[in-house]
């Protein structure tokens, strides 16, 4: 009775996973393009198996290695490759065509029952500190030809166990799936390259979107990012968390209350404009760093080299947010203007850009005066171009919508009917 109820529960774990597999395989079948499909689903792939990393390799034109794109450093990447054979794991499931399940990549006892010259290239491990232990992988295979196409694999289960039978019957069918597309001779891509592909995955924007953006940012020779936002209305926030998951460091958005400390005058505002990192928090023993490419900054010492035996807290932002921190912390918004005027709870500066939001925040102190001094109205003055338009403040609260990037004239009038 035990026994039946264990294989009842076994079927349906298995229905129940072949079906939810069966939304990526439909979402593979809809696209025609390889790198996209890496793109959007190798993150679904990996939940799916409850993996840790997954690795789609290609075969090269020669035939005779299996080739993928591996990151080398923190910013660099190459393309890796395995000859065809059964030396290493990837190559004996490419030459022999089928699915192997290991549990313990560092067993040379159960890799030898595959065959006896199969090793696990530990070098890769030593390298990055990271330890490899089970593997699920699988030969891509054109069905009409038997030619063996690409390999998928699959590393380390979350939980620690070894890759179910399960889960095999799961890589055999993401396998055929993906045969389909690769009969298409496109080139798959699995690593994400760019900060902004996460975009992508986040359903934020689409992959023709984003090639459009990258496209315009270059005819036009402006920054990618300023693209995002005022062309294809893509959020900050949504960027910010798209550059935490690239680099790995949180994002720290623009606060225009933010403490300024002592530190930040150490260097010339040129300095911190042109290389983009800012200390936000400092102590005797620690530093907080806000920048736009916390790579580059550990890849080359950078702070480390201004500040040694000091621990340094790296936050990521965009450039739009570091920019507007600068902006403040060297008091940029000066004349007598407080970066902490009292705006209301429902006022954003957004993206303004250091000239909007220094013109905001005179108007807001004129406009704040002149309500202090009693005057009868404030006229503001919009200058489009090539159109003009004008709005009136009241000093009941009235004011038609000011929108837009504008040029704003402004006048008060006294009771006495004088200007200020």
């Amino acid at each position: 009775m035990q026994r039946a109820h264990t294989e009842e529960y076994e079927l349906f774990h298995r229905l129940t996973f072949l079906k939810s597999l069966q939304d990526i395989t439909n979402k593979i079948h809809a696209t025609d393009n390889v790198q996209q499909i890496m793109l959007d689903l190798s993150d679904a792939i990996r939940d799916q198996f409850k993996a840790e990393h997954l690795t789609l390799y290609a075969v090269t034109e020669s035939k005779l290695e299996i080739q993928t794109t591996v990151k080398t450093g923190l910013k660099s990447f190459k393309d890796f490759s395995l000859p065809i054979a059964g030396s290493s794991i990837a190559g004996y499931v490419a030459l022999t065509k089928k699915l192997v399940n290991i549990r313990n990549v560092y067993d040379t006892q159960e890799l030898a029952q595959y065959t006896p010259k199969l090793e696990f290239r530990s070098k890769v491990d030593s390298r990055t500190g990271y330890r490899t232990k089970q593997m699920l992988t699988g030969p891509i295979v054109n069905a009409n030809t038997g030619e063996i196409l690409g390999v998928l694999q699959l590393i380390n289960t979350r939980e620690g166990d070894h890759f179910s039978a399960i889960m095999e019957d799961g890589m055999r069918l993401i396998c055929e799936t993906l045969a389909v597309a690769f009969e298409k001779r496109l080139k798959p891509a699995p690593v994400v390259r760019s900060k902004y592909d996460h975009l992508v995955i986040g359903g934020v924007l689409s992959a023709p979107e984003l090639a459009l953006a990258t496209s315009s940012s270059r005819r036009k020779g402006i920054d990618l990012e300023s693209v995002l936002v005022d062309e294809f209305q893509v959020s900050l926030k949504s960027i910010g968390d798209a550059l935490t998951k690239f680099y790995g460091f949180e994002y720290e958005a623009y606060r225009a209350d933010r403490p300024i400390p002592l530190r930040t005058k150490t260097f010339p505002r040129a300095f911190v404009d042109r290389h983009e990192w800012l200390i936000i928090e400092s102590s005797d023993e620690r530093l907080h760093v806000l920048c736009t490419d916390p790579e580059e900054l550990i890849e080359h010492n950078i702070v480390a080299n201004f500040f040694p035996n000091t621990a340094v807290r790296y936050s990521v932002t965009t450039r739009r947010d570091f920019h507007q921190t600068a902006a403040d912390f060297y008091h940029e918004y000066d004349n007598g203007l407080s970066n902490d005027a009292d705006y209301g709870e429902n006022f954003s500066l957004g993206v303004a850009t250091v000239a909007e939001r220094q013109l905001l925040k005179r108007v807001h102190k004129t406009v704040s005066e002149a309500f202090h001094e009693k005057a009868i109205d404030i006229h503001l003055k919009q200058y489009y171009v090539p159109e003009k338009t004008a709005s009136i403040m009241r000093r009941n609260g009235t004011v038609k919508k000011i929108s837009g990037q504008v040029i704003i004239d402004f006048h008060v009038n006294h009771p006495d009917q004088t200007e200020i």
